[in-house]
């Protein structure tokens, strides 16, 4: 969704039903981006028919389970049990990170498993990720659909969101700020920091952990959304600041204390439910998308090259 404005639209729509929203990115790459309007309003739509019309028929728990660690090499797992779902928030901070394939999940039987992509630690140097480093996301999530869960607590959630005042799109900031999620076990607080942006430098993630971990809270994971909202917006360079290039860590750092706190405040009990949703005729820019746009832009090039030696020579005899 980042490569598109869907995630604010959801934002948006789910806001007027008094409904608030964290986003969390998936297994995606630019081959998964989103290229129709058409389509956005079709995943919109049945968000919004769900939340509104069959909430009321999910499944929903009161359980969760305190977060595990997992690390396989440079690569680190914070898995977290909510209801039946298995959370699992994937880094490769502080090594420079960028998408992870939604191919890695092929390899993947758990429908319980969310992998997510925290797309936290932002490098120059670093395009893709390399193939060790993929491996060692594949064992990961192998290891998290074979751990036993067995640890069950009551489910004490609470969220808020704050925005990033006095910071634009052009400074790499989103609309949506920072966004915390904490939940408690046993009287001890973790945290979810969703920090609005396409990518992150790595201090950004060590300000907040730093900082949070200072006022008591057991686990912190940062993530980004990987917006593309802020990209395209100046010229020259990359075309965006990931966070912590011109809005500065320590800014960022004391937003999220503000979000974790207030979500802290507002925690208590709560039931948790599910849902996967697929789409499988959504347009995205796949690599066969690509191919094929690719061709048809050659061939009008032809087209337009022949017309105009045409008109050359008709010219040229008149």
């Amino acid at each position: 969704y980042g490569s598109s404005g869907l995630m604010y639209k959801i934002h948006e729509e789910l806001r007027r039903d008094g409904v608030k929203a964290i986003f969390l990115k998936g297994f995606s790459n630019h081959y998964d981006n989103l290229i129709s309007e058409e389509d956005c309003e079709l995943i919109l739509e049945k968000i919004r028919k769900i939340i509104r019309d069959n909430h009321e028929g999910l499944t929903y728990s009161s359980n969760a389970c305190p977060p595990q660690i997992l690390r396989e090499g440079h690569v680190r797992g914070m898995l977290l049990g909510v209801g039946d779902a298995r959370i699992l928030l994937i880094t490769t901070h502080p090594m420079g990170m960028e998408d992870i394939p939604n191919i890695i999940c092929n390899c993947s039987r758990d429908q319980f498993l969310i992998p997510v992509d925290c797309h936290n630690s932002f490098s120059d140097s670093v395009k893709d990720l390399d193939e060790d480093s993929l491996q060692m996301v594949s064992k990961l999530l192998k290891r998290a659909e074979e751990m036993e869960l067995s640890e069950r607590k009551s489910l004490l959630f609470g969220y808020a969101q704050v925005g990033l005042n006095g910071y634009s799109r052009e400074d790499g900031a989103g609309d949506l700020g920072v966004s915390a999620i904490v939940l408690l076990f046993d009287g001890r607080p973790s945290a979810i920091i969703s920090l609005d942006g396409n990518n992150c430098l790595p201090y950004v993630r060590d300000a907040i952990v730093e900082r949070l971990r200072s006022m008591g809270f057991e686990h912190v994971e940062v993530v980004t959304t990987d917006t593309h909202i802020v990209n395209g917006l100046r010229f020259g360079g990359r075309g965006y600041h990931p966070l912590g290039e011109i809005v500065p860590a320590n800014a960022i750092a004391e937003r999220a204390v503000e979000a974790a706190t207030r979500a802290l405040q507002a925690a208590k009990p709560m039931e948790a439910a599910w849902l996967r949703l697929k789409f499988p005729r959504v347009k995205i820019m796949s690599q066969s998308f690509l191919q094929e746009a690719a061709a048809r832009t050659w061939q009008g090039i032809t087209i337009f090259t022949l017309f105009l030696v045409g008109s050359i020579i008709t010219g040229a005899v008149l």
